[in-house]
């Protein structure tokens, strides 16, 4: 099993999950990212495999006086981001097989790319996986 270990830094203008794909922003500043969800984007990298937990959370949870979606970082907040040559893990949002060219989908999950179809791709899959699961790819970016 690989080490990962992730060594782009960026800061969000959105919330970013864990283990996504990410592109820059050119709306709403420079060096900001954003989470790859649109057909038109270009992937930059993954986001992070940790989650950013604000202090007190488990008591304010266990209180029920907040509610929290784990995200890996919130708008301004520094991010870690795998990139070009780096092997990186990624959430499935279908099934994919090894050796496939992997995109992402609406929703930002990673699901293959559609061989010569012309769109953007993040990754070749290294492990075959199903949806919801995690698979490790390597970051290489690209056109199918």
């Amino acid at each position: 099993m690989p080490s990962h270990l992730a060594v782009f830094r960026a800061l969000p203008s959105y919330s970013i999950l864990p283990m996504q794909f990410v592109t820059f922003d050119g709306v709403a500043g420079d060096f900001l990212i954003r989470p790859a969800t649109a057909a038109t984007d270009i992937p930059v990298g993954v986001s992070q495999v940790g989650y950013d937990v604000p202090p007190n959370l488990i008591q304010a949870l266990s209180s029920n006086t907040a509610t929290y979606t784990p995200v890996a970082a919130q708008p301004g907040e520094e991010l870690a981001c795998y990139t070009i040559g780096d092997i990186a893990p990624v959430v499935l949002g279908a099934a994919v097989t090894s050796g496939s060219m992997i995109t992402f989908n609406s929703s930002g999950l990673a699901v293959m790319a559609v061989p010569n179809a012309g769109s953007w791709f993040g990754g070749i899959a290294v492990q075959a996986g199903n949806t919801g699961g995690v698979i490790d790819i390597f970051v290489a970016l690209g056109k199918s």
